[in-house]
Order: C-alpha cells, then structure tokens, then sequence
C-alpha cells in the first residue's frame, strides 16, 4: 500500500528506529517520577500540618509550579540554574541537560503528586486512625503501617494518569538537546528531508497511545487487586 501520499513501508520501518530510544526515554521518565514521589510525600505531609505559615507555604508553591508551563520551567532551569551558580563560582557547563530537565520536571510534577496524595491520605477512614491513636500507637507507627499503605492504594488510578502525562511531557526535552524518542523521530524526518514525515509521526503517535493504554491498564488492574487490602 504506497501511493504518492502514504508509505506503509516507511511508517513500518520507523517503528524499530523509534523504539530503539525508548528505553532511553522511559529512564528519564523513571528517574522523574522517583524523585517527584518522594518530593511530593514531604510536601503532601506538609500541607496537612496545622501550622498555617508552613500549609501557606507549601499551598503557594503548588499554585506556583502548577501555574507555570513545564516548558517555561524546563527553560529556566536548564538556561537560569547554571547562571546563578556562577554566582557561587559553581560551573556545570559539562553538566548534562537531563540533570536540568529532571529539576525541572520535578519540581513541577511534584506539585501535582502532592495533591494527588494529600487527598488519598484524607480519604483513609478516620475511624482507624482515632484506634490507632486510642492504642497509644507511635504517629510514626500508625502513618507506616496504616495510613501510607492504604493511601497509596488509593492514589493508584490518579498516579497512573500522572505517569502517562509525564511520557506525553517528556516529549519536550528534545528542546534542550536530550535525544529521546521524541527528537529521533525529528531527526529521521530530516534525514529524510521531510519526505516521509507524516509515516514518521504516526509512527510515533502510535507508540505514545500504545504505552497509555499499557500503563492505564495496569494501573487499573493494579488498584482492583490492591483494594481487598483495604478495610
């Protein structure tokens, strides 16, 4: 099936070039997500505090970094950060673009992980916590075993939505030189002069959909089996 407007050979060629970065791109993501949970947990637990200085704070911050545009962030970490260390005589020129990327995503994505698990740690049935509480059980104790367990179980379907949104957004890293699947489907286009662009990016369409589909599935399968274990 080639005809002036479509090759199909070409749009089947372009899949083993693009997976190929895949993995690549999946790392990144990864290492993102790691430390934008464990970012987001500080915050989450943060924002319950009473203290209304450090609820303000932190309530502030997610306005901020879930108001600015994750390219905008992704340019002025990656452009900004260097700058301001050398104020401190730090050079990081010879520092690679995805340290900057993963500050930036970060930063951003933890804002709206947070939110995700302060409202799955609000949704833990309080009688529990008042027993645990009635028992003299450590806070330290109870938050362990009773409330993060559960409350992750809970998070499951929004950080599956989470985690497809961060592959979808990975696909701007290519605009601070990170060659991910993304820019090697630009630079396949170009070494084929745009010739074969639109085989290319269906290409590519298809691999972001099929991986949606992948994560949203397993996620969903994941919570299902995970919610016998809450009471």
């Amino acid at each position: 099936m080639n005809n002036p407007y479509f090759s199909l050979e070409q749009f089947l060629k372009s899949f083993p070039i693009l997976l190929a970065k895949l993995p690549y791109t999946l790392g990144i993501v990864a290492v993102i997500l790691f430390f934008s949970v464990l970012f987001s947990l500080g915050i989450a637990f943060l924002r319950m505090r009473k203290n209304p200085v450090v609820r303000g704070i932190t309530r502030v911050y997610i306005s901020i970094m879930r108001g600015i545009p994750l390219m905008l962030l992704l340019f002025v970490a990656y452009y900004g950060v260097p700058l301001l260390l050398q104020l401190f005589g730090i050079d990081v020129s010879d520092v690679s673009p995805v340290v900057f990327a993963v500050i930036a995503f970060v930063l951003s994505t933890s804002a709206f992980c947070s939110e995700i698990l302060r409202s799955s740690f609000e949704a833990v049935e309080k009688g529990q916590i008042e027993a645990a509480k009635a028992m003299s059980l450590p806070k330290a104790v109870y938050y362990r075993d009773i409330i993060i367990p559960q409350a992750c179980i809970l998070a499951l379907p929004n950080l599956g939505s989470l985690v497809i949104t961060a592959i979808k957004q990975s696909s701007i890293l290519y605009t601070i030189g990170i060659l991910d699947i993304y820019q090697r489907a630009r630079m396949l286009s170009a070494d084929h002069f745009g010739v074969w662009q639109l085989e290319i990016f269906l290409a590519l369409l298809l691999i972001y959909w099929g991986l949606a589909v992948l994560i949203d599935f397993s996620f969903s399968a994941l919570y299902k089996r995970m919610l016998k274990f809450i009471p």
